[in-house]
């Protein structure tokens, strides 16, 4: 009897682009690459699925990070697990980056997780078994919730069954349940991914309801344990110490080739120990890394390739990478020191992120930043920025940015308001003649740092629209969550001017001066739009949405999600006075215009 062939197991790795929630982390390294006992993220996780039956593995990356993550592959290939690399802009979505798999998935059931994973403890063979048996489109990882839970939390319909993703902060509560970061897919996936290859599809919050909608089962796999995340520096942190204090198969892996000069001490070829130097495990050390006289090493720890500790110098519970320069004398306690940084002599760094002096970071475009982290009481860290760091990052030309900001705003709005406000109080009465309904509409939306407030508008739509959106959403004309209409049968006839001009946005001056909104900024998000948009939510929180910006001086309703995101995370990164007087002035030439207005 011949015995069944079977199918050859695949998984794909979600790589990324920048991830503004590792930031100052990810403008060094793409999360992939980060070193867990000196060896890169992507190798642990390849070393997983190999040992759980994965025949081939495909990497999806942006195309900023394809020459950093491709320089991994001589890394593992010693893994022997064929890599396939795919690339795409990191501006698709999690669910958009799946379409160019096709050719790479066939018509088997393929396994889809997010870089950065630590999955030690997963069984991918009861995965697998569970989702051919339920014979579902996909199948979904949850967890139970820890210190710091993911914002989005997870609905269930009965006990195996998958009904809902909502936002915790927009419904105030939490289950005990949150995404894994695992998925199981079967072909029947790639039926749902649309055809349009630049839309944006996020893959919990418009996937997995469109697969419902459409008559589809997904299923849920509950994972006992939690699954170490690599998404923000204490995260990362945390996932280094564990594995290094686990002494599990992954770590096995990682320093096989290693030798090991001390108990739970392993080295790799050329380094270098003093012998007066005190090294207590579990530690790594990388290729030529030295550790000098009186030097002391406490893990666990990890010193990358090149990596110095100076005479009398002290590292303890931290993660080096390489090319470091600890100098004599110096004290680095529950670190992570990126490459080729440097910590001067006798300095003390205590819980810090240290960055090389090169390195672009969201505050300012190369300065040496230095970053706390304080620790809560159950892991989760909260990234604070110290007064040095507001030092460096331009002192006064920083303070005095903030300070005519806010000027303008002020003198903007209460000028708007004078201006245009008998001209807004008769908008106001022709609104309540024209349709029935209040002549202002207020909608919660997402401020900065993540405050919700009430934007304020003049109400352009029926007073049931938001009821209607749902029979219309097989009508819409753009991507992403956004809801665009050319023809909107909701608009009122009043409202169309409105549009047009876009004087429906004046009564937004109040929230200007409420300090809520200011002129110039990100547009604001409503609480669905923030789930969709959570790799740059952080980002774009760093500043005060605006009655303007750069999507609208730039494309206004014309462009995409897409475009929506990438022009709001250039503002953040390149924000300035003239920045914000040059966009106030093209908002004017584009509503006389009316450029892109709907």
């Amino acid at each position: 009897m011949i015995a069944p062939i079977k199918p050859r197991r695949r998984a794909v790795i979600l790589g990324g682009s920048r991830e503004t929630g590792l930031c100052p982390l990810a403008n060094c390294l793409p999360r992939l690459a980060f070193p867990l006992a000196n060896r890169p993220m992507l190798y642990h996780q390849m070393a997983f699925l190999r040992r759980h039956g994965v025949h081939e593995v495909g990497v999806s990356c942006a195309s900023e990070r394809q020459h950093e993550i491709g320089s991994l592959e001589g890394v593992v290939q010693e893994l022997s697990l064929p890599v396939h690399w795919f690339v795409d802009d990191g501006l698709v979505g999690s669910g958009g980056c799946l379409r160019p798999l096709r050719g790479f998935t066939g018509d088997e059931d393929f396994l889809v997780l997010q870089g950065g994973l630590l999955l030690e403890h997963l069984d991918l063979g009861r995965l697998w078994e569970r989702h051919r048996m339920s014979r579902s489109v996909a199948t979904m990882v949850i967890t139970p919730r820890g210190a710091e839970p993911d914002p989005d939390d997870v609905e269930l319909a009965g006990d195996e069954q998958f009904r809902a993703v909502h936002s915790i902060d927009e419904y105030g509560r939490q289950s005990r349940h949150q995404f894994g970061g695992v998925c199981l897919f079967s072909s029947r996936v790639f039926d749902f991914l649309g055809d349009d290859p630049e839309a944006y599809l996020d893959l919990r919050q418009q996937l997995l309801p469109a697969l419902l909608e459409g008559g589809e089962a997904v299923h849920l796999y509950r994972h006992g344990q939690r699954i170490l995340s690599v998404d923000r520096p204490e995260s990362y942190m945390n996932a280094h110490r564990a594995l290094l204090l686990s002494g599990n198969g992954t770590l096995t892996a990682a320093v096989a080739r290693l030798r090991r000069i001390q108990p739970e001490v392993w080295a790799a070829p050329g380094a270098r120990v003093d012998r007066t130097a005190t090294v207590l495990g579990p530690v790594v050390l990388g290729a030529g890394s030295e550790i000098e006289a009186d030097a002391k090493v406490i893990g666990p720890a990890s010193l990358g390739d090149g990596a110095r500790v100076g005479a009398g110098a002290v590292v303890r519970d931290s993660v080096v990478w390489a090319g470091v320069h600890i100098e004599p004398g110096a004290h680095v306690r529950y670190c992570i020191v990126t490459d080729r940084a440097r910590i001067p002599a006798h300095h003390a760094a205590d819980r810090q992120v240290v960055l090389r002096s090169d390195v672009a970071t969201t505050q300012s475009r190369a300065m040496n930043l230095l970053a706390t982290f304080e620790p809560a009481r159950h892991d989760p860290v909260v990234i604070r920025t110290p007064r040095r760091l507001r030092q460096v990052n331009g002192g006064a030309r920083g303070w005095l940015y903030r300070r005519a900001k806010r000027g303008l705003d002020l003198f903007g709005a209460l000028a708007g308001l004078v201006l245009f406000g008998p001209a807004m109080l008769c908008i106001a009465w022709v609104i309540k003649r024209d349709s029935d309904g209040p002549a202002l509409f207020a909608q919660t939306r997402i401020g900065s740092r993540g405050r919700p407030f009430r934007m304020l508008k003049f109400r352009t739509m029926v007073n049931d629209a938001e009821r209607q959106q749902a029979q219309l959403r097989e009508h819409n004309e753009t991507d992403g969550p956004m809801f665009k209409l050319s023809s909107d049968p909701r608009v009122t006839r009043v409202g169309h001017w409105l549009r047009r001009t876009s004087v429906d946005e004046l009564p937004q001056f109040v929230n200007v001066l409420r300090g809520e909104m200011s002129l110039v900024g990100p547009r604001p998000l409503s609480a669905r739009e923030s789930r969709c948009a959570s790799r740059w939510r952080d980002l774009r929180g760093r500043v005060k949405p605006g009655m303007t910006g750069l999507w609208q001086v730039n494309g206004r309703s014309d462009g995409r999600f897409r475009d929506w995101i990438r022009e709001d995370l250039a503002y953040v990164r390149r924000r300035s006075l003239w920045l914000d007087l040059w966009i106030l002035w093209r908002t004017v030439t584009a509503v006389l215009t009316r450029r892109g207005a709907m």
